[in-house]
């Protein structure tokens, strides 16, 4: 992480290159090592963004794997895999990608709470607008902020009993 944070990359350009190493299919070892013809193309979550998002993932010899982005050499890589959940690929660098890396537009504001009340949550949005909540929210968002919002309608949750 230390060469990529060296970069001083904005949160919207370290988003898209974190994306380039998350790939949207489940490689395993066996599967890692079963590749046709020793290598193959994976899509990424960067490839949302409309973006050339392809990892190239190479068999090696001696139980090795190389990953590499799409226009560059291979990484040395090895595999830490729980099987049938998830599959976590440690690599030794960065993929390097001149589009991830590009400099990105901060995305358009967005009022979310006038997105919740036009989507049935009205009740909910007031309550934030009531609450210190939307401060909070509004002075973490650019530092990076996770947030999860459970919301069950009370009719679905008699109706389930």
């Amino acid at each position: 992480m230390a060469d990529l944070l060296s970069k001083h990359l904005s949160i919207y350009a370290m988003k898209n290159v974190l994306s380039l190493h998350v790939l949207l299919n489940y490689f395993g070892a066996k599967k890692l090592h079963q590749i046709t013809n020793g290598t193959t193309l994976a899509a990424t979550m960067f490839q949302a963004t409309g973006s050339a998002g392809f990892v190239n993932i190479t068999d090696l010899r001696g139980g090795k794997v190389g990953f590499g982005s799409q226009n560059s050499g291979k990484t040395d890589a090895t595999l830490q895999e729980i099987p049938y959940n998830i599959s976590v690929i440690q690599i030794s660098s960065t993929l390097p990608s001149v589009e991830a890396e590009a400099p990105v537009p901060e995305p358009a504001d967005v009022n979310i709470t006038s997105l919740m009340s036009a989507h049935g949550c009205r009740n909910f949005a007031e309550a934030l607008l009531a609450s210190d909540a939307m401060k909070t929210y509004a002075d973490n968002i650019d530092g990076g902020l996770s947030v999860l919002v459970l919301i069950t309608r009370v009719s679905q949750v008699t109706r389930a009993m």
